[in-house]
């Protein structure tokens, strides 16, 4: 989530919640979430405690160590910058960290399709 759009907080927190629901059973698990700090701040995400299930996909750029909004206690992955380069692609793309433990595979659920 990046923007309102001129929609009120509490109307977008509950059709975050209504849209997360329908994703969640189309795909048969929790989806994650991609914010940022200061959108989490402006939408108040603290006040909405069902999203610290939620894997946490945090944008937060220009730091030492991104910031984890409420009410999640960690993120899984922290995009760090929007400036990054890659042979072959024209133009800046944006550089991610995944935030895993040493046994990533012991914090991940891997389902069979």
């Amino acid at each position: 989530m990046e923007t309102r759009d001129g929609v009120s907080v509490p109307t977008l927190r509950r059709r975050l919640i209504a849209c997360l629901r329908r994703i969640d059973r189309a795909i048969g698990d929790l989806c994650g979430i991609y914010i940022s700090p200061s959108f989490a701040a402006e939408i108040r995400t603290q006040y909405v405690p069902a999203l610290a299930s939620r894997p946490l996909w945090v944008a937060h750029w220009a730091v030492r160590e991104p910031h984890v909004p409420a009410p999640w206690s960690h993120a899984t992955i922290w995009q760090y910058t929007s400036l990054g380069r890659v042979p072959g692609i024209t133009g800046r793309v944006d550089r991610d960290r995944v935030l895993l433990p040493p046994d990533p595979l012991a914090a991940i659920r891997l389902r069979s399709r």
